[in-house]
């Protein structure tokens, strides 16, 4: 078996519409498609690191440590329809589950991490949901 860790990874597959969410330890019974999500995502990636400052230098002198974080931020309509209720509750119970997820999007980014928060916005149309995953350490056999 091949392994994946956290880390992202690019995949040749089929074009992806919106975002995909799923727990990877079971994908058939835990996915939804979000159809109107990913024209504003976002994603970061940072370093740990400690600023010295010594007297004589005018700006300071970094420190290196192995550790790397990363986050995605995530915007997604959820608009009224007969799967709007699962849709939502689904992603309500995103924190709550403290499980790590699988995200996956148009841009064929393929992201592990946990979201300790959603924010749920009340639209004409639907509901507007916002949270941001927090990458963590997990590695996924395929």
């Amino acid at each position: 078996m091949a392994s994946t860790d956290s880390d992202q990874q690019t995949v040749l597959a089929p074009e992806l519409q919106g975002v995909w969410m799923h727990d990877p330890t079971d994908p058939e019974g835990t996915i939804f498609q979000y159809l109107y999500g990913g024209a504003s995502n976002a994603e970061s990636v940072g370093v740990s690191s400690t600023a010295l400052r010594f007297a004589g230098r005018k700006y300071p002198v970094f420190d290196f440590g192995d550790p790397q974080s990363g986050s995605y931020d995530l915007a997604i309509t959820v608009p009224f329809s007969d799967t709007w209720y699962d849709e939502i509750a689904a992603l309500r119970a995103l924190p709550v589950s403290r499980t790590t997820m699988c995200f996956r999007d148009a841009r064929a980014r393929v992201f592990f991490g946990v979201v300790l928060e959603v924010k749920f916005a009340d639209k004409m149309h639907g509901t507007q949901v916002s949270f941001t995953v927090q990458r963590n350490d997990y590695s996924e056999e395929v």
